[in-house]
């Protein structure tokens, strides 16, 4: 999933009060400050994998205002959080995407980049 909250932070003050410092990722803040709610397509929660459904939450996120989005692997790959080599990355983006529908979207990838788009 992409990640709802960036960081946290736990502080015990020398009076035994207790804080949590959280810092939310930009386009959550956003959707907060201008009350743009995303939502999901009900069959979401068949999506097996993880990095199906972050395909189709960047799809969703990208998409809402236009017909379609196109980002590097790079950029993807930031997105989800992935720590494992650009290669391993990539081929396994490929497999998914070749064999996954991405219910409400198309999801392609040319040469270095994603391209995303909206299903009529």
């Amino acid at each position: 999933i992409l990640k709802l909250i960036e960081t946290t932070k736990l502080e015990i003050s020398s009076r035994n009060k207790t804080a949590i410092s959280i810092k939310l990722p930009k386009y959550v803040w956003d959707a907060i400050i201008q009350k743009k709610l995303i939502k999901l397509n009900r069959n979401y929660f068949k999506l097996k994998s993880s990095l199906e459904r972050i395909l189709y939450e960047v799809a969703n996120y990208t998409c809402t205002d236009k017909k379609s989005h196109t980002l590097s692997v790079d950029e993807l790959k930031l997105l989800c959080g992935s720590t494992g080599t650009d290669q391993y990355f990539k081929n396994h983006l490929y497999k998914t995407i070749k064999s996954k529908d991405f219910l409400d979207y198309e999801i392609k990838i040319s040469g270095k980049h994603v391209i995303i788009e909206k299903k009529d």
